[in-house]
């Protein structure tokens, strides 16, 4: 019976260490996502900062009001990207926690069935011992009293 429980448990450790697995790979993806979505963000504020740097430069420069008018769209586009941007980072930081969640669980979950597993083993080899010791006592014990001492 032992050794049915042990080939079960070690199938479901099985299961949870490719569970984790998964989970820690998932993650690794989201995280790779969110950096990536993090440096675009970075690049669009720094576009927008150089943009307005430069019509701050030029802005002795006589414009025509339609390259005001231009200018004025353009700001409200990046602006509009840039916060697209933010949400969509917003978005990615939050999977991101509910992955890290996720990995944690299935990470924890591992790790309680390597537990429960160590307290088999060290209760299988304490009963051994005690088995062992058992057999050498009755051994002293028959040698004993064949003896007769």
């Amino acid at each position: 019976m032992l050794g049915k429980s042990n080939i079960k448990l070690d199938s479901v450790r099985k299961l949870k260490a490719l569970r984790e697995k998964e989970e820690m790979g998932s993650l690794g993806a989201i995280q790779s996502m969110f950096n990536d979505d993090l440096e675009k963000l970075s690049v669009l504020e720094e576009y927008r900062a150089r943009y307005v740097s430069e019509f701050a430069e030029a802005h002795g420069v006589i414009q025509s009001p339609e390259a005001l008018i231009t200018q004025q769209e353009f700001m409200a586009n990046i602006s509009v990207a840039i916060r697209q941007q933010q949400d969509q980072v917003s978005a990615r930081s939050e999977q991101l926690e509910r992955q890290r969640v996720l990995w944690q669980q299935a990470n924890q979950e591992l790790k309680a069935i390597d537990n429960f597993l160590d307290i088999q083993a060290d209760q299988a080899r304490y009963n051994a011992q005690l088995r062992e010791q058992k057999q050498l006592d009755e051994l002293v014990q028959l040698r004993f009293n064949r003896t007769g001492f």
